[in-house]
């Protein structure tokens, strides 16, 4: 059986797009060659992105283990599942440029707590790490273009009223501001991708 991260592999193989490539061109066409064009090795790793993907791949066992009908996880899962990625994350050609690695990982883990003690449990749990690879169509001419979008959904849920709901984890300083909720290309790619899955015509998205 295909899991989930194979197929989102498979996908990445091909020729595509993303949506964080097509947020770093509309914020810096320079930095967007330099990334995904002339493939420029950078000089280091900020520390924001691997603690950002610790959080994750915890977040992401949390919500597995409630898809698997097993109640909630004990917060001591989600700390090793972190401490782990972390662990894997420090090693690498290019160092993390970071005052104290110690105190960001004592940050992790104190997000991950309060996750555990305060966030919503949703009714069900409908899919975790759902990759998608989503065709786009020039509105004005019908041209589709020859990438795909690729990603995937952090995890795809069903709330107390039966809304289908989009759960998109992010390990920022602070929240999003409305403007950037109506105008950010991810939240209309994700629901774009939502539905051309077929989980909701109209399903909502949640930024934790």
């Amino acid at each position: 059986m295909t899991t989930n991260t194979e197929v989102l592999m498979a996908l990445r193989d091909a020729e595509h797009t993303s949506v964080s490539a097509i947020k770093t061109y509309l914020r810096c066409p320079a930095q967007f060659a330099h990334r995904y064009v002339h493939r420029t090795e950078g000089s280091h790793r900020a520390v924001a992105l691997v603690l950002g993907i610790a959080v994750h791949e915890a977040l992401a066992a949390f919500h597995s283990h409630l898809a698997e009908g097993k109640g909630d996880p004990p917060v001591e899962v989600l700390l090793d599942v972190f401490s782990g990625c972390w662990r894997r994350m420090l090693i690498g050609n290019l160092p993390v440029r970071c005052d104290d690695l110690g105190a960001e990982q004592d940050k992790g883990v104190a997000l991950l707590e309060t996750f555990h003690r305060e966030a919503p449990r949703p009714a069900q749990v409908l899919g975790v790490e759902i990759p998608f690879g989503l065709p786009l169509c020039d509105p004005d001419t019908g041209e589709v273009s020859d990438r795909l979008v690729v990603g995937a959904l952090d995890a795809v849920v069903e709330d107390e009223q039966s809304r289908t709901v989009i759960i998109e984890s992010k390990t920022a300083a602070r929240s999003w501001p409305a403007v950037q909720l109506v105008h950010d290309p991810q939240v209309t790619l994700y629901r774009m991708a939502a539905r051309a899955l077929g989980f909701a015509a109209e399903p909502a998205l949640q930024f934790h």
